[in-house]
């Protein structure tokens, strides 16, 4: 039986059949200084981008053809999640990347996202060698290596 090493890059390691604990927290606490340099951006800068077009959230609301503001206001402060249409919509209003104005979610997707292609590519190796395979484990590789560097 192989023994399984997996960890998030950030957040709380996750252990699968390791014994050794030094290992386990030498690694950890590597891949957590990361995380310390990364400061933490808002979660959106749609306020930011409407206030100086000079747009009311209810004017932002039509555009998006919404019947009220209660949607702008939510995602103004973080707490709803725009839609892929809305997302694209504010991107032609405002002119900004979205991954840009909803640079705290992006950042929370970027995160999570590596994470799991840290823990697939641990998956995908227990596989027998094949170019296939290794092909895949570079690419995965590629995704979490972003955050490192």
């Amino acid at each position: 039986m192989r023994t399984i090493y997996c960890m998030t890059l950030f957040g709380p390691p996750i252990y699968i059949g390791c014994n050794d604990y030094n290992e386990r927290m030498i690694r950890y606490k590597s891949l957590d200084l990361i995380h310390e340099r990364m400061s933490e951006p808002l979660y959106s800068y749609l306020r930011t981008y409407r206030k100086h077009s000079g747009l009311t959230q209810v004017q932002v609301a039509y555009l998006l053809e919404h019947q009220s503001a209660d949607k702008i206001s939510r995602y103004e402060r973080g707490v709803r999640k725009p839609d892929l249409i809305d997302a694209f919509a504010l991107q032609v209003i405002f002119d900004v990347p979205a991954n840009e104005m909803f640079r705290g979610l992006y950042h929370e997707i970027e995160i999570t996202t590596q994470n799991r292609a840290y823990l697939l590519t641990k998956k995908v190796e227990l596989n027998l060698p094949t170019p296939i395979v290794d092909r895949k484990i570079r690419f995965l590789r590629s995704i979490y290596q972003r955050a490192l560097d």
